[in-house]
């Protein structure tokens, strides 16, 4: 489950992230929500990250690192979108799963980034 903030802002962000995932267009803006539901699959823990000019970060288990590797699941697997954890330093990542899930994953994200109309 991810939870809205009371007050938050995070559309700048949201741009940043919608960027990385390259959806095209400007911002949606779906309802807002308290919380979103969403699963998450673990690809891999204690992991090193690598950053591959053709592709992007990618992760090893050697040498061992902080980094967390998962999955989310947002709209009941409808769409997808990689997030990568290293709670050590306090920092994640969004990366792009595919083009075809950004426009249903910063759809989803929207309902609990974006502030409240009104």
């Amino acid at each position: 489950m991810l939870r809205r903030q009371p007050r938050s802002d995070c559309t700048k962000f949201l741009r940043r992230v919608a960027k990385e995932l390259a959806l095209s267009g400007s911002l949606p803006r779906p309802p807002a929500v308290e919380e979103l539901e969403c699963s998450i699959v673990i690809l891999g823990t204690s992991q090193s990250r690598v950053e591959e000019p053709e592709i992007g970060p990618s992760f090893w288990p050697t040498p061992s690192g902080n980094w967390t590797a998962g999955k989310l699941f947002l709209a009941d697997g409808e769409g997808e979108v990689f997030l990568n954890l290293n709670e050590r330093d306090g920092i994640g990542e969004f990366s792009i799963k595919d083009e075809d899930y950004a426009a249903i994953v910063v759809t989803e994200l929207a309902k609990i980034l974006l502030p409240r109309a009104g």
